[in-house]
């Protein structure tokens, strides 16, 4: 399936190599928490639902088709947040090796990681990336309250 990612914009021979290199994990219950998650891949939620948790606090709920772990690739730190699933889950794993030279991947990961900052913070709470299908790498739902900011944030 298409990706927000991986969409249109690359080549199908492309496609299928990073296809190709993918490995599905399966998840059989809820509960779990994610810490054994190769720091040196992304991560694609093909079904079910995780929860990002830092200091105790659901930030978001990540959906189908969304993307996470890109901090890793990006600064090649591990990820601030603890990984909870909520019930049976699907999580594809895409090692960093098949997209660090595809400058669009690049750019679209650095583009989810500062929407995610961005709502941890407050600054905005609802993502301008599609949504699902398709095209989208779900919501950026946060569930923590916005708090005020003396920074000027412009607006997309």
């Amino acid at each position: 399936e298409q990706t927000w990612l991986f969409g249109e914009t690359i080549s199908p021979p492309v496609q299928n190599k990073i296809a190709k290199s993918m490995t599905l994990r399966k998840v059989e219950k809820g509960g779990i928490v994610l810490n054994d998650l190769p720091s040196d891949s992304i991560f694609i939620l093909n079904s079910g639902e995780i929860e990002r948790i830092i200091d105790g606090e659901i930030i978001e709920t990540l959906s189908p088709r969304t993307i996470f772990g890109e901090e890793q690739i990006l600064h090649g730190k591990p990820q601030e947040c603890e990984l909870r699933t909520t019930g049976p889950c699907e999580i594809y794993e895409v090692p960093g090796s098949e997209i660090v030279s595809i400058p669009i991947v690049m750019w679209k990961l650095l583009e989810t990681h500062e929407l995610r900052l961005a709502a941890q913070t407050g600054a905005f709470v609802r993502s301008t990336l599609p949504a699902h299908g398709k095209t989208g790498t779900g919501p950026v739902k946060s569930n923590r309250k916005a708090q005020p900011s003396t920074e000027t944030v412009a607006s997309a």
